[in-house]
């Protein structure tokens, strides 16, 4: 929360928000916290787009995450985890040890 040594100055900095909001901008709407979160999320899937090439909104990671979050038990991270741990891959005898096929 800002504070302020005149009125003039709150209300000058609450018609500048008042003119913002007005205008569509919804940033005005953020506290401080909730600012520095959103700029961090945005960061991190830049980063995400410069390292895989894969562009992903900010509502659609949320939603990601979110939908199976709220599907288990545990963390997501300790699901994938778990996940990580039980998969195997399963690979086919060598050519030499294959069975003949019968009458082709």
């Amino acid at each position: 929360m800002q504070t302020f040594a005149a009125y003039s100055d709150a209300k000058a900095t609450a018609e500048c928000i008042v003119r913002e909001l007005a205008n569509g901008s919804q940033a005005a709407a953020l506290n401080a916290g909730q600012s520095r979160d959103a700029l961090a999320a945005l960061e991190r899937l830049d980063g995400c787009f410069k390292s895989k090439g894969k562009c992903i909104s900010l509502t659609a990671a949320i939603a990601d995450y979110l939908d199976p979050v709220g599907k288990l038990n545990v963390p997501l991270s300790a699901a994938v985890a778990g996940y990580l741990n039980t998969v195997t891959t399963v690979k086919g005898p060598d050519a030499s040890r294959r069975l003949p096929r019968a009458n082709r």
